[in-house]
């Protein structure tokens, strides 16, 4: 591949995050969560868990603990998170994202190494590239059980961009949650949004927002005409309609 001639600062990556850019996996974290509060008769709003994604687990239920001033004891949500775990693992399955084969493709054809950068266990990862056939085309996985800090920490994509070995500025991320953007931004990495569960104006810490796969390949072919595929990623900011923004 290109990537394998170039000099080492010139070489680029794109690290992808998993729910919400690859699968439509966030369905499975929300009814794991709704049936393990439900136990306890609790409920939250859809969106509460939107904006938290890429979080630990941990840090997810200590967050709906606070916002609905739920008091549960620390020992009480501990035991949430265990459960909230058991029975995501019962109902995971894959649901990729329309275009999500073709745009990890295009990005290999390029010679661009890839990552997925994920806050979900990594054999959830592992799962979902074996279904889109990608497995062996991932240069790195880093998941949950990877980093001591989950997003908006930069820890996971920097470890992404160590293994990829690339600098930040040549490492692109693709990112569909607030966090997750952030997490980027913190590591210095040029980055996408994808608003797939969330309104674009909520991406905001994004360098550009696309608002489908087919667009991110699209502009992946536009941008290798101007670049060359090479060196720090061409990115301008555009602007999108919320009307008309979401993947799945």
């Amino acid at each position: 591949m290109t990537h394998l001639t170039l000099p080492a600062d010139q070489q680029r990556a794109i690290a992808l995050d998993l729910d919400g850019v690859l699968i439509d996996g966030m369905r499975f974290h929300i009814a794991a969560w709704r049936s393990a509060l439900a136990d306890i008769s609790l409920n939250f709003d859809d969106n509460s868990i939107y904006e938290l994604e890429g979080s630990s687990t941990q840090t997810i239920i200590d967050r709906l603990n606070e916002l609905y001033g739920w008091s549960l004891p620390s020992s009480e949500r501990q035991r949430l998170v265990a459960v909230k775990r058991e029975r995501y693992a019962e109902m995971f399955t894959v649901l990729p994202i329309n275009g999500a084969s073709d745009c990890v493709n295009r990005a290999l054809s390029y010679g661009y190494r890839v990552a997925v950068v994920t806050g979900a266990p990594r054999r959830s990862a592992y799962q979902a590239l074996d279904e889109l056939g990608l497995r062996e085309s991932v240069t790195t996985i880093v998941g949950a059980e990877d980093c001591v800090e989950s997003k908006p920490s930069p820890a996971p994509y920097r470890r992404a961009q160590t293994e990829l070995g690339v600098r930040a500025r040549c490492c692109l991320v693709v990112e569909n949650a607030p966090l997750g953007l952030e997490a980027a931004k913190f590591a210095g990495m040029p980055c996408l949004g994808l608003p797939t569960y969330l309104p674009a104006k909520s991406l905001n810490r994004a360098d550009r927002v696309v608002r489908t796969l087919a667009e991110l390949s699209a502009w992946l072919a536009s941008e290798h005409r101007l670049s060359g595929g090479v060196g720090e990623w061409l990115i301008e900011p555009s602007v999108v309609d919320d009307a008309v923004s979401g993947t799945v």
